[in-house]
């Protein structure tokens, strides 16, 4: 379904929070008439490359990660209201906003579902926010490709575990000059 309505509305992909409240009330309509509760979580980004600005709308999801190399700071991409925006589905009347970052040299990465995920063996969750920021924290000088390598090599000795139980996903966007 989310792909169906994400081709019928590429024309908003330009503005993602407009892109997302549409998106919103089609999948609301939807699963409305099925007596079953559904939702799901996304993160849409767009990103200039010219003027290394990239403008983002954020429904439910995880909070994708700011990774400042200059500083070996990372950070939440957090909505400037400082609260989270519902996940799709959910509300007919949910409207998702527009925000924006700019810098250059960075990182912006997105963990879903590796930071809902849980280790059966590990004595306690390495899933917490605070965790995953200080594991890419650690590695912020290196590129996205080894970052999320040894991360997933980290979180693997932290759980005791070979494998993941569930769908792993790492998405970075690495912005260089």
């Amino acid at each position: 379904m989310i792909r169906a309505l994400s081709e019928e509305l590429k024309p908003l992909a330009t503005d993602p929070g407009q892109f997302l409240s549409k998106l919103n009330r089609d999948l609301y309509a939807i699963l409305k008439h099925t007596g079953s509760p559904m939702l799901t979580t996304a993160f849409l980004p767009r990103g200039d490359w010219n003027s290394g600005v990239l403008r983002y709308a954020n429904a439910g999801h995880p909070k994708p990660l700011h990774v400042n190399r200059g500083s070996s700071q990372v950070s939440p991409l957090v909505n400037a209201c400082g609260k989270g925006q519902p996940a799709l589905g959910l509300f007919e009347d949910a409207l998702y906003e527009t925000q924006r970052q700019s810098s250059r040299r960075e990182i912006w990465c997105s963990f879903l579902p590796m930071d809902c995920t849980k280790f059966h063996n590990a004595p306690m969750s390495y899933t917490t926010q605070a965790l995953l920021i200080e594991g890419v924290q650690r590695r912020a000088q290196l590129g996205a490709g080894k970052l999320f390598d040894d991360l997933l090599e980290e979180i693997r000795a932290f759980s005791g575990e070979t494998g993941f139980s569930d769908d792993v996903c790492l998405v970075g966007v690495e912005l260089a000059g």
